[in-house]
Protein backbone atom coordinates (compact mmCIF):
# COMPACT_ATOMS: atom_id res chain seq x y z
CA UNK A 1 0.00 0.00 0.00
CA UNK A 2 1.35 3.34 -1.09
CA UNK A 3 0.07 6.99 -0.52
CA UNK A 4 1.57 10.22 -2.18
CA UNK A 5 1.09 13.77 -0.94
CA UNK A 6 2.87 16.88 -1.76
CA UNK A 7 4.60 18.88 0.63
CA UNK A 8 6.17 22.20 -1.07
CA UNK A 9 6.12 21.18 -4.30
CA UNK A 10 7.79 18.13 -3.16
CA UNK A 11 6.31 14.34 -4.02
CA UNK A 12 6.55 12.37 -1.04
CA UNK A 13 5.49 8.73 -1.31
CA UNK A 14 5.04 6.79 2.52
CA UNK A 15 4.95 2.97 2.23
CA UNK A 16 3.91 0.47 4.38
CA UNK A 17 6.35 -0.80 6.45
CA UNK A 18 7.40 -4.31 6.43
CA UNK A 19 9.21 -5.98 9.51
CA UNK A 20 11.50 -7.75 7.33
CA UNK A 21 14.33 -5.77 5.62
CA UNK A 22 17.51 -6.75 3.33
CA UNK A 23 19.52 -7.94 6.68
CA UNK A 24 17.26 -9.95 8.31
CA UNK A 25 16.29 -11.46 4.81
CA UNK A 26 19.70 -12.76 4.31
CA UNK A 27 20.30 -13.67 7.76
CA UNK A 28 17.12 -15.93 7.58
CA UNK A 29 18.35 -17.48 4.80
CA UNK A 30 21.93 -17.67 5.94
CA UNK A 31 20.30 -19.71 9.77
CA UNK A 32 18.00 -21.94 7.13
CA UNK A 33 20.93 -22.80 5.56
CA UNK A 34 22.93 -23.32 8.07
CA UNK A 35 20.05 -25.52 10.33
CA UNK A 36 20.27 -23.31 13.19
CA UNK A 37 16.26 -24.08 13.49
CA UNK A 38 16.28 -22.07 17.03
CA UNK A 39 17.05 -19.42 15.52
CA UNK A 40 15.12 -19.77 12.55
CA UNK A 41 12.10 -19.65 14.75
CA UNK A 42 13.20 -16.88 17.07
CA UNK A 43 13.66 -14.88 13.36
CA UNK A 44 10.00 -15.90 12.58
CA UNK A 45 8.62 -14.94 15.69
CA UNK A 46 9.98 -11.66 15.97
CA UNK A 47 9.23 -10.89 12.16
CA UNK A 48 5.41 -11.99 13.21
CA UNK A 49 4.99 -10.31 16.02
CA UNK A 50 6.73 -6.61 15.15
CA UNK A 51 3.44 -4.77 14.21
CA UNK A 52 0.50 -7.28 16.41
CA UNK A 53 3.18 -7.44 19.62
CA UNK A 54 5.81 -5.38 19.38
CA UNK A 55 6.98 -6.59 23.17
CA UNK A 56 7.41 -10.20 21.88
CA UNK A 57 9.32 -9.21 19.28
CA UNK A 58 11.83 -6.96 21.34
CA UNK A 59 12.43 -10.47 23.13
CA UNK A 60 12.20 -12.74 20.23
CA UNK A 61 15.25 -10.11 18.63
CA UNK A 62 16.95 -10.25 21.83
CA UNK A 63 16.96 -14.52 21.75
CA UNK A 64 18.37 -14.36 18.13
CA UNK A 65 21.27 -12.82 19.89
CA UNK A 66 21.62 -15.13 22.64
CA UNK A 67 20.29 -18.05 20.57
CA UNK A 68 23.12 -17.30 17.24
CA UNK A 69 25.85 -17.02 20.66
CA UNK A 70 24.87 -20.41 21.86
CA UNK A 71 25.03 -22.13 18.63
CA UNK A 72 28.13 -20.87 17.69
CA UNK A 73 29.44 -21.64 20.96
CA UNK A 74 28.45 -25.30 20.41
CA UNK A 75 30.15 -25.48 17.05
CA UNK A 76 33.32 -24.62 18.86
CA UNK A 77 32.93 -27.20 21.25
CA UNK A 78 32.89 -24.14 23.77
CA UNK A 79 30.90 -24.17 27.22
CA UNK A 80 28.45 -21.69 27.31
CA UNK A 81 29.79 -19.01 30.39
CA UNK A 82 27.74 -18.93 33.64
CA UNK A 83 26.40 -15.59 32.51
CA UNK A 84 23.70 -17.00 29.77
CA UNK A 85 22.67 -13.36 28.59
CA UNK A 86 23.17 -11.84 25.54
CA UNK A 87 26.27 -9.77 27.26
CA UNK A 88 27.46 -12.74 28.82
CA UNK A 89 27.24 -14.91 25.39
CA UNK A 90 28.61 -12.44 23.51
CA UNK A 91 31.41 -12.09 25.10
CA UNK A 92 32.09 -15.61 25.60
CA UNK A 93 32.28 -15.75 21.11
CA UNK A 94 33.95 -12.38 20.65
CA UNK A 95 37.48 -13.78 21.60
CA UNK A 96 37.42 -17.04 19.49
CA UNK A 97 36.10 -15.44 16.56
CA UNK A 98 38.37 -12.93 17.04
CA UNK A 99 35.68 -9.87 17.28
CA UNK A 100 37.12 -8.79 21.08
CA UNK A 101 37.50 -5.20 20.87
CA UNK A 102 40.95 -5.18 22.60
CA UNK A 103 42.59 -7.28 19.67
CA UNK A 104 45.97 -5.98 18.45
CA UNK A 105 46.60 -7.62 15.24
CA UNK A 106 44.81 -5.00 13.22
CA UNK A 107 46.51 -2.05 10.53
CA UNK A 108 47.19 0.62 12.69
CA UNK A 109 45.13 2.85 10.06
CA UNK A 110 41.96 0.99 10.69
CA UNK A 111 42.57 -0.26 14.05
CA UNK A 112 40.64 2.53 16.15
CA UNK A 113 37.81 2.15 13.36
CA UNK A 114 37.57 -1.42 13.70
CA UNK A 115 37.88 -1.13 17.52
CA UNK A 116 34.99 1.31 17.90
CA UNK A 117 32.48 -0.72 15.75
CA UNK A 118 32.90 -3.71 17.45
CA UNK A 119 32.64 -2.04 20.68
CA UNK A 120 29.52 -0.66 19.16
CA UNK A 121 28.50 -4.23 18.95
CA UNK A 122 28.41 -5.19 22.21
CA UNK A 123 26.43 -2.09 23.12
CA UNK A 124 23.83 -2.51 20.70
CA UNK A 125 24.14 -5.98 22.01
CA UNK A 126 23.36 -4.76 25.10
CA UNK A 127 20.75 -2.95 24.25
CA UNK A 128 18.56 -5.08 22.42
CA UNK A 129 19.23 -6.64 26.33
CA UNK A 130 18.36 -4.24 28.11
CA UNK A 131 15.35 -3.18 25.71
CA UNK A 132 13.66 -6.59 26.12
CA UNK A 133 14.01 -6.56 30.00
CA UNK A 134 11.96 -3.06 30.23
CA UNK A 135 9.59 -3.34 27.50
CA UNK A 136 9.69 -6.92 25.72
CA UNK A 137 7.59 -9.42 26.97
CA UNK A 138 10.06 -11.08 28.96
CA UNK A 139 9.71 -10.27 32.20
CA UNK A 140 6.08 -9.23 33.83
CA UNK A 141 4.65 -6.01 32.72
CA UNK A 142 4.95 -3.05 34.87
CA UNK A 143 1.96 -0.52 35.41
CA UNK A 144 2.78 2.36 33.65
CA UNK A 145 5.73 0.47 30.73
CA UNK A 146 6.10 2.29 28.45
CA UNK A 147 4.65 0.81 25.42
CA UNK A 148 6.75 -0.91 22.64
CA UNK A 149 5.81 0.08 18.90
CA UNK A 150 6.69 -1.79 15.95
CA UNK A 151 9.06 0.87 14.79
CA UNK A 152 10.67 -0.03 17.94
CA UNK A 153 10.32 -3.85 17.29
CA UNK A 154 11.67 -3.22 14.28
CA UNK A 155 14.57 -1.27 14.95
CA UNK A 156 15.34 -4.49 17.56
CA UNK A 157 14.76 -6.77 14.88
CA UNK A 158 17.23 -5.38 12.92
CA UNK A 159 19.93 -4.82 14.96
CA UNK A 160 19.88 -8.09 16.44
CA UNK A 161 19.71 -9.33 12.61
CA UNK A 162 22.82 -6.87 11.84
CA UNK A 163 24.67 -8.65 15.02
CA UNK A 164 24.26 -12.14 14.37
CA UNK A 165 24.84 -12.03 10.66
CA UNK A 166 28.16 -10.86 11.53
CA UNK A 167 28.79 -13.20 14.20
CA UNK A 168 27.53 -15.97 11.68
CA UNK A 169 30.01 -14.57 8.96
CA UNK A 170 32.48 -14.59 11.47
CA UNK A 171 32.15 -18.28 12.60
CA UNK A 172 32.04 -19.58 8.76
CA UNK A 173 35.20 -16.98 8.30
CA UNK A 174 36.75 -18.93 11.23
CA UNK A 175 35.88 -22.56 9.86
CA UNK A 176 37.30 -21.60 6.47
CA UNK A 177 40.59 -20.70 7.78
CA UNK A 178 40.81 -23.57 10.23
CA UNK A 179 39.83 -25.99 7.06
CA UNK A 180 42.55 -24.06 4.70
CA UNK A 181 44.92 -24.53 7.57
CA UNK A 182 44.58 -27.85 8.41
CA UNK A 183 44.83 -28.98 4.05
CA UNK A 184 48.31 -27.49 3.78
Amino acid sequence: MTWSWSAKGKVIRVRKLRAAGPVVVAFADKTIALNFEAVSAEVARALESAERDPPVAVTAACVIIESVCRAILAELDIEAPSKRDVDGLLRAVQEPLGLSPSRSDLAPLIAADVKQVLGGLTTVAKGVGALRTHGGSAHATELGQAPIDGRIARFAIHSASTIALFLVESWERKKRREHKSGNE
